[in-house]
């Protein structure tokens, strides 16, 4: 397996502006830290369903409601407030967001376990005799022998089956 550099095409431009708004890093910095709770919280914020704070308070009575530890609705409330932030974008723009963002937490959450050095991003993978992909991995962890690669994406993307393994 070999990695190379994606190509730098206007949608990497145009992305690349995107992952540099200071909102992504707002939303991984509050997201590396939260429990499943909070992080399905965000992600249901961030689909646009409603920019009504009022509705998701209610939605999630353990992280906003009277019984709910200050602490934890202390962080609840800051990742709303980024949440909807980002829900109140256009919907092609959000998507962007909602992409970058997850991209952004999961270096994150690799930067805990593996060299800062070992992960790269928007790379595409070789593997011996099968061309690479069209569409750059993410994230990638590139170290001999322990290489990884994720997709980020927020929905859903079929990989195929030459490439599972």
């Amino acid at each position: 397996m070999r990695f190379q550099d994606a190509a730098r095409d206007g949608r990497a431009v145009v992305y690349a502006g995107i992952q540099a708004d200071p909102l992504v890093g707002r939303a991984a910095d509050l997201l590396a830290d939260a429990d499943p709770s909070l992080r399905v919280m965000a992600r249901a914020v961030m689909n646009g369903e409603s920019t009504d704070r009022t509705t998701w308070t209610g939605m999630f009575p353990t992280l906003f409601g009277s019984t709910a530890d200050e602490a934890i609705r202390d962080r609840a409330d800051a990742l709303l407030d980024v949440a909807l932030e980002v829900a109140g974008r256009g919907e092609a723009v959000r998507s962007q967001f909602r992409g970058a963002i997850v991209e952004e937490l999961t270096g994150r959450l690799l930067a805990r376990r593996v060299p800062v050095a070992a992960i790269r991003r928007e790379r595409r993978i070789l593997f011996d005799g099968v061309r690479a992909e069209i569409h750059p991995y993410d994230v990638t962890v590139e170290r001999d022998g322990a290489s990884e690669a994720y997709d980020c994406k927020w929905g859903a993307r079929g990989i195929s089956d030459d490439v599972l393994h």
